[in-house]
């Protein structure tokens, strides 16, 4: 099934007698069943198999047809395909939208935030170009589409860290009164993911000031960045604030805004505060928080507790969504070899989030060390398939090579693994310039700081807050 998204599909499929359009409407059924599962339970080719016989509804009059909710949801999907494959989907979902834009109005305004979100921000541009050209600075009375669709691409710039060219677009939104509290939440999510905690606070002031209401997500959000700051005086002050205004909103805290907290304090490494707040949650509460048991054992992860740390992870492996998460800290914790104990991985389908549970997985085994090449042919056997490596897995490979194989082998992997469509992230950019700079002639360096310079000019350093090895090798 996965050898149906390594090739675009390009052709129509038509429905020939009454028999066919009965399939076609299962079909549309089956394919509703599918998307509301968790992407990772879900065999992509089964979901690209039932798409291309559901869309086969409309020409066959079928009563039961795709409607825009499934075209919506099905784009929203296609973020768990990766870089490969969901290119590939969203490609095809694009031409068929074009042949019936009365099923889904607004399909441009879903594809660009998409193809953004798999590193795609080529195709989100050509989208919004193609929709209302250079964007709008300015808004007629009621012209909520135009709104909508430069919203659309500030999410798609910040998703690829193009913060100041999103800010300008929000900005304008802002102005021409546009801005709604959904926006005000994401970019307040990013700045607190960036631990940006003053930029956060000033989209805050601002929803103050102008009296925008404020919902429980927001305010969770804003626990994070109180937590983040190792101010206590401060901290204290601004979570009073964020208190005060939640309950002139009418708003009560729950059990997320408390997980947020410990968010911040595991991130600023308050562990005096995240053990009290831990403690106090855990006592109160009877029934278990998927939440708040992931926070506790990376936590205890971060801490060296493996004790902690593997009776958590028992708990937060019960949730299928959570396998990666779980994964990961074990391979953190050299434990890898309990994996299968914990994780059946064998009755999961195949597909890009178990490709990388097993990439990660690969990484992390011993015999790395003594056959690094076999590492490299793993991850590009995996993208032959049409899977694609995250981007910390794309970095964490040509590190692995290069401390097992040496510098040739780890530069090697970095062209191969790139010109394959793994993404190029800032860290893996600033691996390859340490990489490359050390060779007598830099030739090869200088593209690779070009690049990397052009990417980092996009994004905003007031905004931006790069980790210290990163910052050493910008100075090299």
């Amino acid at each position: 099934n996965s050898r149906l998204l390594t090739e675009r599909d390009d052709k129509s499929v038509h429905v020939n007698d009454s028999r066919d359009s009965g399939k076609a409407t299962r079909a549309v059924a089956e394919l509703r069943q599918l998307l509301e599962q968790a992407p990772i339970l879900v065999d992509p080719g089964q979901v690209w198999q039932t798409y291309c016989l559901a869309r086969c509804t409309r020409a066959s009059k079928s009563e039961a047809q795709l409607d825009s909710d499934d075209m919506r949801r099905l784009i929203e999907y296609c973020s768990s395909l990766g870089r490969l494959a969901g290119r590939r989907f969203l490609m095809q979902i694009e031409v068929d939208l074009g042949t019936a834009p009365d099923l889904f109005p607004r399909r441009h305004t879903a594809l660009i935030v998409t193809y953004a979100k798999l590193g795609l921000l080529e195709h989100a541009r050509r989208l919004y170009k193609k929709v209302c050209g250079s964007g709008s600075s300015s808004y007629d009375d009621g012209d909520k589409d135009s709104a909508y669709v430069d919203w659309c691409m500030c999410q798609a710039l910040f998703s690829a860290s193009h913060h100041k060219e999103g800010r300008v677009i929000f900005d304008n939104l802002v102005r021409a009164d546009q801005a709604a509290p959904h926006m005000y939440y994401f970019l307040i999510r990013e700045y607190v993911l960036m631990q940006n905690v003053e930029q956060a606070f000033a989209l805050f002031d601002d929803m103050c000031h102008r009296a925008i209401p404020l919902n429980n997500r927001t305010i969770n959000m804003l626990a994070v960045a109180c937590a983040l700051d190792k101010n206590v005086s401060r901290a204290t002050e601004r979570l009073a604030t964020v208190v005060a205004c939640m309950r002139s909103w009418r708003l009560s805290p729950d059990m997320n805004f408390f997980v947020g907290l410990l968010k911040g304090y595991d991130r600023s490494s308050q562990h005096t505060m995240f053990d009290g707040l831990a403690a106090q949650l855990r006592a109160r509460n009877s029934s278990t928080s998927l939440d708040l048991d992931k926070i506790i054992m990376q936590n205890a992860a971060k801490r060296g507790d493996t004790e902690l740390t593997m009776a958590m992870a028992e708990l937060v492996a019960q949730s299928p969504g959570s396998i990666p998460s779980v994964v990961k800290i074990l391979c953190k914790l050299d434990r890898a070899d309990y994996v299968p104990e914990l994780v059946p991985l064998h009755k999961f389908p195949d597909n890009n989030i178990i490709a990388n549970v097993r990439l990660e997985l690969a990484i992390s085994d011993p015999k790395v060390a003594i056959q690094p090449h076999k590492l490299l042919k793993h991850a590009l056997t995996m993208m032959e398939r049409g899977f694609t490596p995250s981007f910390r897995l794309t970095r964490d490979i040509i590190d692995k090579i290069w401390l097992c194989g040496g510098r040739q082998l780890a530069i090697r992997a970095y062209e191969e693994l790139t010109a394959a469509g793994a993404p190029k992230s800032v860290n893996v950019m600033l691996l390859a310039l340490k990489l490359y700079s050390r060779d007598t002639t830099k030739e090869e360096s200088i593209g690779v700081y070009e690049e990397l310079r052009e990417h980092l000019a996009a994004a905003d350093f007031n905004a931006l807050v790069l980790p210290q090895p990163a910052i050493s090798a910008l100075a090299m």
